[in-house]
């Protein structure tokens, strides 16, 4: 009887081992003989799951986005939080989520990778960092219709944290024993200040 296999979870298995080899070699340094070879199969297999390397790195970054914005979704459906602890939630889960995996290093390199081409992931990844200051913007206006926070510019606020995130990322990921939490101290100190 021939082994049944769960598609969805073998792909999600050779995605978690291509971002190894990512990381270690980068992405343009990465063949598909690696990553099969990492795999524990061969190149023909391996095209079963994967038309090519371009196809398995974007999967990943796939899974990235899509398990950050579920983590949103759960932190602004809650009932008894304030506005501010959403925001001060949001931007933690962001930062320590990618601080403690290995996505920082596929971030990066897909960043490095996406300002010298022009494709179709990038245009989805831009999509998802305007809806991430989407969110940012809604919470804003919500706390200050609640009184919650100050009347302030809901705009340039947004960008503002959505700048702060990405800095932190950016820090997270060149220096070897940065402390997070120190940092999200200090943009807690300054959402606080927000307060009305």
């Amino acid at each position: 009887m021939p082994k049944i296999v769960d598609y969805e979870k073998k792909k999600k298995e050779i995605v978690e081992k291509a971002i190894n080899v990512f990381i270690k070699k980068g992405y343009y340094n990465t063949n598909l003989s690696e990553i099969a070879s990492q795999c524990g199969m061969g190149r023909t297999t391996l095209y079963q799951y994967f038309n090519n390397k371009e196809e398995i790195f974007h999967y990943a970054i796939k899974n990235v986005v899509d398990a950050i914005k579920s983590d949103i979704k759960k932190t602004l459906e809650k009932k008894d939080s304030s506005f501010i602890d959403k925001l001060k939630e949001i931007i933690e889960k962001l930062v320590l989520y990618h601080s403690n995996t290995k996505n920082m290093y596929l971030l990066v390199d897909f960043w490095l990778i996406l300002e010298r081409e022009n494709s179709e992931i990038l245009e989805r990844v831009r999509e998802h960092a305007l809806e991430l200051r989407e969110t940012f913007k809604n919470i804003l206006n919500e706390a200050i219709e609640s009184r919650e926070i100050k009347n302030i510019d809901k705009d340039t606020m947004s960008k503002v944290l959505y700048g702060l995130v990405e800095s932190l990322l950016f820090h997270i990921s060149v220096e070897k024993d940065y402390n997070p939490r120190r940092h999200l101290k200090s943009i807690n100190v300054l959402i606080d200040g927000l307060k009305a």
